[in-house]
């Protein structure tokens, strides 16, 4: 049996972590032009989820329980970039029991070209910080995700992916009419480097059909 002290001090972490995953939850919704009222009770689907931290926030909070993560690297065979420097379960580890067992229940373990799910299963797709290699894969996820939802948000975007984005959604739109892509700054700021600082502009590209 825990003593008191240490059954106070679990409570205590508990709340650190609540307190920082709210943080870094706002932060999350800010970069991809969402608040907690666009999704409130909604179907989404994340790619690119690896800790699930989006799919924890959203249970732990009470905002919608509806949340598909999609990370093929939950199998164990990826361990590059991100995945070399973390645990995939840091996150879900400190979770309740049966928020565990609903945020497993709708991980899917696949690429986002794939997702095996039906048409229009959930309302959006979000993307945070996932690559994609060329053009070709861009415009495979872009409508692979309406194929699912009827929106799609990427971020980020700079300048320069506009190109790439373009060339994706001429691609798509052969085959899907009426899609159209907006783009919105949602972080601009100034970043230190070595010789001073750089000014970064970053986008959210919030694909849709019309």
């Amino acid at each position: 049996m825990k003593s008191p002290e240490q059954a106070q001090g679990q409570e205590n972490d508990f709340e650190g972590f609540k307190n920082w995953l709210r943080k870094d939850y706002d932060n999350q919704l800010s970069q991809l032009g969402l608040t907690i009222e666009d999704i409130r009770g909604k179907r989404i689907l994340e790619i690119g989820a690896y800790d699930r931290r989006f799919a924890a926030a959203c249970q732990l909070f009470g905002v919608t329980e509806d949340v598909y993560s999609v990370e093929p690297s939950l199998d164990g065979s990826v361990k590059e970039g991100y995945a070399e420097q973390h645990d995939a379960m840091e996150i879900v580890d400190k979770l309740p029991a049966e928020i565990r067992e609903k945020i497993d229940q709708k991980t899917l373990i696949t690429d986002a070209e794939h997702i095996p799910l039906e048409d229009q299963a959930v309302d959006i797709v979000l993307g945070r910080r996932v690559p994609w290699f060329g053009v070709e894969q861009l415009t495979d996820r872009i409508k692979e995700g309406l194929r699912i939802a009827s929106e799609v948000r990427l971020y980020p975007v700079t300048q320069e992916m506009e190109v790439e984005f373009t060339q994706a959604l001429s691609a798509i739109k052969r085959d899907i009419p009426g899609v159209e892509v907006e783009y919105c700054t949602t972080t601009d700021v100034e970043v230190p480097t070595e010789d001073g600082s750089t000014h970064v502009i970053e986008k959210v590209a919030i694909v849709h059909c019309i």
